[in-house]
């Protein structure tokens, strides 16, 4: 489950910025090429005049994927999330009365919701994806409660 989006920036016309969402990560792309974040995650590249450009991408569990160059406005690069996605977070909040296998579940199943969400799926099928992942990870729990005790 791979997408790809590119940033419209009036000084990156020739060469072109994108993020491309897979899995469980985001990778910032410049002319195709993965560039590299520092320990900040911040990165550099070169701009349509040859001047470098410093940008960092901000994600959040909440919040739309965005971007800034410079420190300068934001461009928001994701959509924003729908509320039904909520709804799902809060399922999965229930997960941490499991304990720590529970609150283990419980981080992978909000970092999946949120990649699932962020694909370009039909909104129904991102539902159901969640819905079943939610519902496997209650099993799992269950499951792993009971040969526990």
């Amino acid at each position: 489950m791979s997408k790809k989006i590119t940033i419209e920036h009036p000084d990156f016309i020739q060469h072109k910025l994108a993020v491309e969402f897979k899995a469980l990560k985001m990778a910032i792309l410049y002319d195709g090429d993965v560039v590299k974040l520092n320990r900040r995650g911040k990165f550099k590249v070169i701009d349509d005049k040859g001047q470098e450009r410093e940008g960092d991408m901000s994600s959040n569990l909440f919040k739309p994927v965005s971007l800034r160059i410079d420190g300068g406005e934001k461009i928001q690069i994701s959509e924003d999330l729908p509320k039904v996605l909520y709804v799902f977070m809060a399922l999965n909040l229930l997960l941490i009365s499991g304990g720590a296998i529970g609150g283990a579940l419980m981080g992978i199943n909000l970092a999946f919701d949120r990649t699932i969400f962020l694909s370009d799926k039909p909104v129904v099928l991102k539902g159901v994806f969640c819905l079943i992942l939610t519902f496997l990870s209650f099993y799992l729990l269950a499951q792993m409660q009971s040969a526990f005790h």
